[in-house]
């Protein structure tokens, strides 16, 4: 009895912590990751105006729209905060990468690969 009243105890704070002002920290602790992510940035096709951020295997929309425009077209290495349920990421730093190899296809959301 003492090991399932002790579970409903523990159930019971949890939601509380999940539901409280402060809880919200805990949500958004569990849907970001800091993150190092190297790739080019370029105008969204889908949203025209938007810059993201496109890495060899995936596309990054960019919080700080101003920061990213003077690195358009230019290879970048970006760290920053990753907001998973929206693909946000938050810039913390950026700087020229070194150039290396991207996929146009990846530029690309038409282009089809083999």
């Amino acid at each position: 009895m003492a090991a399932v009243f002790g579970g409903v105890l523990l159930f019971s704070f949890a939601l509380q912590m999940l539901f409280s002002p402060a809880g919200g920290a805990v949500l958004r602790a569990l849907d970001t990751s800091q993150v190092a992510v190297r790739g080019i940035i370029a105008v969204s096709p889908s949203e025209p105006g938007q810059l993201v951020l496109y890495s060899s295997n995936s596309a990054y929309a960019l919080a700080d729209q101003r920061e990213a425009r003077a690195y358009l077209g230019r290879q970048v290495r970006i760290t920053g905060i990753l907001h998973k349920s929206t693909g946000l990421l938050e810039i913390r730093s950026i700087a020229l990468a070194a150039l290396t190899s991207i996929s146009t296809a990846a530029l690309d959301p038409a282009a089809k690969t083999p």
